[in-house]
């Protein structure tokens, strides 16, 4: 039979399988051939790589550039179906341009047509094995979907070719804490957390990849560390339930159960009554020798 603190850990592990990703986008390309719409940002949800190389290997006329700004416009406004119109309608025009394939792809991804937007990545990544967004985006939709050793060397390649790809250093980081590969996860985190402020997301104000570094601090052993960093994603997080939740299991997994406890019962005030809430409040201050804290909150 196992120890309440092992069956705490267990549920830890299991909460915390949902590491958010960051899509990386990279749709400056698309216009390269087009004076015009060189001019012209990517939608401002999408980030875009600092140093981003043309993703097609056949150049665009100025209708294909034109269909494309069209869909990457929709896309930013939500306009899915009709992002995706015309988006088929630029691939169909230009079949072997890699971006074209690349936004298709992305398109389909937001609708979670995940079959066929893996089928656009890799046709991408045919016509142009440099296409870092595009493989990006499939190591995102990999790791989605579970498959996490594809995704980890989907993020690897990425980096070969863009070694400051922002979006594929914290998605690799944040999935080999998911694999406890911490030697691995904690110099790629770090490395996010102080990529410049004005470089896109993650940056180091970002509170999913604090709460990953946070993670790998915790797992390392190195206790100090991740009670230093909890401080300040607490201080961030406001009234945010789910990231006090994920913090304090973060820190019970540090050893720190004081705070944990304190972030848990800061959680069942925002959200009362939530079974993994009081479980692990109740597991807390078992740790802490609160007898009958741990005991009311177990019942509940």
């Amino acid at each position: 039979m196992h120890s309440p603190s092992t069956r705490a850990a267990k549920l830890c592990r299991a909460q915390r399988t949902g590491a958010r990703l960051f899509v990386s986008v990279i749709l400056a390309c698309v216009f390269a051939t087009s004076q015009h719409a060189q001019q012209r940002r990517p939608p401002a949800h999408t980030p875009q790589q600092g140093n981003a190389r043309a993703t097609s290997n056949a150049q665009t006329t100025g209708d294909e550039a034109t269909l494309l700004h069209e869909a990457a416009t929709l896309l930013q406004q939500g306009r899915l179906a009709e992002a995706e119109t015309a988006a088929r309608r630029a691939v169909a025009a230009a079949p072997r341009t890699a971006s074209a394939h690349s936004l298709l792809g992305v398109i389909l991804d937001q609708q979670r047509q995940t079959t066929e937007a893996e089928r656009e990545y890799q046709t991408a990544l045919r016509l142009d094995p440099r296409a870092t967004s595009a493989r990006a985006n499939l190591g995102v939709l990999l790791a989605r979907t579970g498959r996490t050793d594809e995704a980890i060397a989907a993020f690897e390649e990425v980096l070969r070719f863009a070694p400051d790809h922002p979006q594929a250093i914290y998605n690799l980081g944040a999935l080999y804490v998911t694999r406890k590969n911490y030697n691995r996860a904690l110099p790629l985190l770090e490395r996010a957390a102080n990529i410049k402020p004005d470089a896109p997301v993650p940056t180091g104000t970002d509170l999913a990849l604090l709460l990953a570094l946070a993670g790998a601090y915790a797992g390392s052993g190195r206790a100090a560390d991740a009670a230093r960093l909890g401080a300040q994603i607490e201080a961030r997080a406001g009234d945010d339930p789910r990231v006090l939740f994920t913090l304090g299991l973060t820190l019970a997994d540090a050893g720190d159960y004081e705070h944990a406890a304190h972030l848990f019962a800061r959680t069942n005030e925002l959200r009362p009554n939530t079974y993994e809430v009081l479980y692990n409040l109740g597991i807390a201050c078992y740790n802490l020798n609160r007898l009958d804290e741990a005991q009311d909150a177990l019942r509940q």
